[in-house]
């Protein structure tokens, strides 16, 4: 499993994040407004639940057997 976050308004890292994505079979992609080059500091509680979020699905996920 694969997530990939990045601040809207850290312009290379988008493109860059863009790339990654497309290219990492079944990655996602969460772009968070609103932060630069550090959304864990700039946004940290949007962050913290994407973040969260995606643990828990991969640890669902797990469980289940996949």
């Amino acid at each position: 499993p694969t997530l990939i976050i990045c601040g809207e308004n850290d312009d290379p890292m988008v493109e860059a994040s863009r790339r990654m994505h497309e290219r990492i079979a079944g990655s996602e992609l969460v772009i968070i407004g609103g932060a630069g080059h550090t959304p864990q500091i700039e946004r940290a509680p949007e962050f913290n639940r994407v973040l969260s979020e995606f643990i828990a699905r991969v640890h669902e996920g797990i469980a289940a057997g996949g």
